[in-house]
C-alpha cells in the first residue's frame, strides 16, 4: 500500500473516531508512526487529506 493510502486510511479512522475538527496532522503522523515533515511532504494540510478521502 502506497504511503498516500495508508495517510488517508489511518486520518479516516482517527476522523470517525475523534471527528474531524479534534484531530490534528500531529495526531495523523504519530499514528503512522512518521515525522509530521514526512506526512507535510505527501499532504500540505488537514484540509487536504479531508478534500482527498471525500474524492475516493
Amino acid at each position: 500500500m502506497k504511503t498516500k493510502d495508508r495517510i488517508l486510511l489511518v486520518a479516516l479512522d482517527l476522523f470517525n473516531a475523534d471527528g474531524a475538527t479534534e484531530v490534528t496532522t500531529n495526531d495523523i503522523a504519530k499514528a503512522l508512526k512518521m515525522s509530521p515533515g514526512n506526512l507535510y511532504f505527501h499532504y500540505k494540510n488537514k484540509e487536504q487529506i479531508i478534500r482527498e478521502i471525500f474524492k475516493r
